[in-house]
């Protein structure tokens, strides 16, 4: 599941200031998750990135970050959550 590694690791990125918000948001919505985490994880996604679209056009920059970190952590932890319910996960055994 490579992909739910690339959603964690942009928002590590994000919250060590080595990306914008937007291009964190960018990244958010670049990063395509499999079937499988459709009713989970992909929503999680889905709303990070229109949270982030509010911060963008309400809040002054100077309080981005304040804003956006809170969100770029639940999404690491609801990354990780998927992570562990899909370990066992096979979807071709019999």
């Amino acid at each position: 599941m490579k992909n739910i590694e690339l959603l964690i690791t942009a928002c590590q990125a994000y919250k060590e200031e080595r990306l914008g918000l937007d291009s964190f948001q960018s990244q958010l919505e670049g990063i395509y998750l499999p079937d499988i985490c459709k009713n989970t994880l992909e929503k999680e996604q889905h709303n990070a990135y229109n949270q982030l679209e509010k911060i963008f056009y309400f809040y002054p920059q100077v309080e981005h970050r304040k804003y956006a970190i809170p969100i770029a952590e639940e999404l690491i932890q609801a990354a990780k959550a998927e992570q562990k319910r899909l370990e066992n996960y096979k979807p071709y055994q019999e």
